[in-house]
């Protein structure tokens, strides 16, 4: 996991691993910003962001199948085939975020190409050259960590302005001279109104949504959205309040291992142990 404060984008806590500092050397390897894992659904707020820059409405009707095929050899391939959707039902991009339709996402990442979602991607703070331009990275498919969901989820926060994570904000010498102090450097990466509302959608994401087990005490304003990879092999949950944005990841270090019935009898979600740990360190 890794927690920034909102505005600045100083790295206040990071958690790489269980026991980075002990005799296992598997443990050595940083999760939290390092190569990173599938991040799932947690990455459709960037299909989201290229989508309503595009003017593409927030509002508009989308056909929400229990599954779907496209086939746009071009665009997404000879055949692509996606399930999770909401039984044919006609709903708003607000509904499908809200309840994380796959189908839904599908047909947006066919209408804005994934070009646009990779640049979006770069500009809110992924890593240059990380994503593929593939349609399934709508989805979650490729790898990122949670530092740079962290600065993703930061720039929606900060009304589309990017800051860059740092840890080391200042350096002073013995005798008391300051030797270095960083400055930000701030990029708008998104509009300001594309920006609100998103963060209208996804506080919906906790309130109403696949996010709901994230609500924090006191009803405290809260925006984010859950994330569960495929075979539930990887779960997220990333959001921010107005003064801090935590991402959350779990799953096995050692490789892709399916977390099927291990929450209450059931699989690990997004919504489940990512969105609970996401409460206790955001309710302190």
């Amino acid at each position: 996991m890794g927690t920034t404060e909102a505005d600045d984008g100083h790295i206040l806590a990071m958690v790489g691993g269980r026991d980075f500092f002990g005799e296992r050397e598997d443990a050595k390897f940083n999760l939290a910003s390092g190569s990173g894992r599938q991040a799932g659904s947690s990455m459709k707020p960037i299909g989201l962001a290229a989508a309503l820059q595009s003017g593409i409405p927030v509002t508009s009707g989308w056909e929400a199948p229990s599954s779907i095929v496209i086939q746009n050899p071009p665009v997404c391939g000879s055949r692509w085939g996606v399930r999770g959707g909401a039984g044919g039902a006609r709903v708003t991009l607000v509904r499908a975020t809200r309840s994380s339709l796959n189908t839904v996402y599908a047909q947006l990442i066919e209408r804005i190409r994934p070009p646009a979602f990779v640049e979006m991607a770069e500009d809110l703070g992924i890593g240059e050259d990380r994503i593929d331009p593939v349609c399934a990275a709508i989805l979650g498919s490729e790898n990122v960590n949670m530092v740079e969901m962290a600065t993703v989820y930061s720039t929606i926060k900060r009304s589309g302005v990017r800051v860059d994570p740092v840890i080391v904000t200042r350096v002073v010498n013995p005798d008391g001279t300051l030797r270095f102090e960083h400055t930000p450097t701030r990029t708008t990466a998104l509009s300001s109104s594309v920006a609100h509302q998103m963060s209208w959608v996804m506080e919906g994401v906790i309130t109403g949504g696949t996010g709901w087990r994230a609500k924090l005490e006191g009803d405290r304003p809260a925006a984010g959205k859950t994330g569960t990879a495929q075979n539930n092999a990887d779960a997220t949950f990333i959001g921010y309040t107005a003064q801090r944005t935590t991402a959350v990841w779990v799953g096995f270090p050692e490789e892709q291992i399916p977390m099927r019935g291990l929450f209450q009898g059931g699989n690990v979600q997004g919504g489940t142990y990512p969105a609970l740990i996401w409460k206790a360190i955001m309710d302190r």
